[in-house]
């Protein structure tokens, strides 16, 4: 395996994964700024 190819796979995979980590915790941060009532938003 090419190693200057491994490097970006890995730093692709990095930058996929801090998108999905600021996705979360927005929607982490929507869910606790909106209250719900039922409760039945997770």
């Amino acid at each position: 395996m090419d190693a200057n190819s491994s490097q970006q796979e890995i730093e692709a995979a990095l930058i996929r994964a801090a998108e999905e980590l600021a996705a979360a915790s927005q929607r982490l941060a929507e869910t606790i700024a909106t209250p719900s009532p039922s409760g039945s938003q997770q």
